[in-house]
């Protein structure tokens, strides 16, 4: 498809540059940065927090963004272990090393032939005391973390168990290891339940935990019978997808730079980058990422230049990929002009005499919750349950 030219000029589109190996090497300054690390709050990060901040320290990286994916913990724990404000554009985690607070957050395009084409926008510098942006990414962070364990959550609230955490999670990922599968359903969980031995624990009264006894036939069969009546109790869950543009407009609202993330490795086709690049842009994105993760993954498609540039090197673990150098380029501030876009938003929030006032937006009630048919509680269901052995009993005699 054609771009719209006549919009896209109004943020600077105008021809594709040259290879962008000569762009980067071309330009240098005095200070690295990295506009793209992921730390362990990424479900696929392996980094700790203070390896991140060490590395980017002992190699003189002067800024990186931590752009987990649908969670802002990394800045928020930072601020509050570092100082800084709700809408700091810069945070001194160490004598020579600044974070920018940050965000990659999973979103969906539709396309003209109706197709939801999945796209990852990065968050940079937002007002962290915007409750309705903060609000927006914690429902994202808690459906993403939660709903692979939808369904235990609901047995644990009506039998007021405790699952074995790591024993879930390890079932959960050989599931999702199968060629065939595509979600996790009520048949997985109830299979778990019958094949587990000694692996939960109940909380009494005074919320001390014991195992629950599961030694004998009856007793496993009397826990299973308890499942299977609350799994046909709960609501299957819902996945929680984000619009890329509405995406960027509360973003824009709370005061945040918008990037698109990796943009030639997310699209085959160039028909289709072209015209995602044309929703996003008409919408009030700010730019896209030049160089990130290798140099024949970022040449596969055109680049336009005259918006906004960022780049990263896209890092998941600090041990094995350097921070700031892609394929031996190292990046550079000057190279990208998110740079200054953000020393620019700096000074200006800089300038707000109540800074100091403003707290990051409290959003922790937020929870992903599971929801049982008719709206019950985890109580009524079980009440039900019982209801329905006396009934099953009496009828027997």
């Amino acid at each position: 498809m054609e771009l719209d030219i006549k919009k896209l000029r109004k943020v600077g589109y105008f021809k594709p540059p040259k290879k962008i190996e000569k762009y980067e090497q071309k330009t240098g300054s005095k200070f690295k940065c990295d506009y793209h690390i992921h730390s362990y709050f990424s479900h696929d990060g392996k980094s700790e927090p203070e390896a991140i901040i060490k590395k980017a320290s002992l190699n003189n990286i002067k800024y990186i963004a931590v752009t987990d994916h649908n969670t802002l913990s990394f800045p928020i724990e930072s601020i509050n272990e570092y100082g800084g404000f709700a809408d700091s554009v810069f945070v001194d985690v160490s004598h020579n090393v600044k974070l920018i607070p940050a965000i990659e957050v999973t979103s969906r395009v539709e396309l003209s032939s109706g197709k939801q084409k999945k796209v990852h926008i990065g968050v940079y510098a937002p007002d962290l005391s915007n409750k309705t942006f903060m609000r927006y990414i914690k429902i994202k962070d808690e459906n993403q973390k939660n709903i692979d364990t939808y369904y235990f959550t609901a047995i644990e609230k009506c039998l007021n168990c405790q699952f074995n955490l790591d024993t879930v999670k390890l079932y959960l990922s050989n599931l999702k290891n199968k060629p065939d599968f595509k979600y996790v359903e009520k048949e997985d969980i109830l299979k778990y339940c019958k094949n587990i031995a000694g692996e939960v624990a109940v909380k009494n009264k005074t919320n001390k935990i014991s195992e629950i006894d599961l030694s004998t036939s009856q007793k496993r069969n009397e826990f299973v019978e308890k499942v299977d009546y609350i799994l046909k109790n709960v609501k299957h869950p819902v996945k929680f997808n984000i619009d890329a543009v509405e995406l960027i407009q509360k973003a824009n609202f709370a005061g945040g730079i918008t990037v698109l993330m990796h943009p030639n490795a997310t699209f085959d086709s160039q028909e289709e980058l072209d015209e995602v690049r044309n929703i996003l842009y008409s919408n009030g994105l700010y730019g896209e990422e030049k160089i990130y993760s290798n140099i024949k993954t970022m040449n596969k498609l055109t680049q336009p230049v005259g918006y906004g540039v960022s780049g990263g090197s896209d890092s998941h673990n600090v041990y094995t990929k350097k921070l700031a150098n892609v394929d031996g380029i190292e990046l550079y501030a000057n190279n990208f002009s998110i740079t200054k876009k953000l020393e620019m938003l700096e000074e200006k929030r800089a300038q707000n005499q109540n800074r100091a006032n403003k707290k990051i937006a409290d959003v922790s009630y937020i929870k992903y919750e599971p929801r049982f048919i008719d709206d019950k509680t985890p109580t009524e269901v079980m009440k039900d349950f019982e209801l329905q052995k006396k009934t099953q009993e009496i009828e027997k005699e």
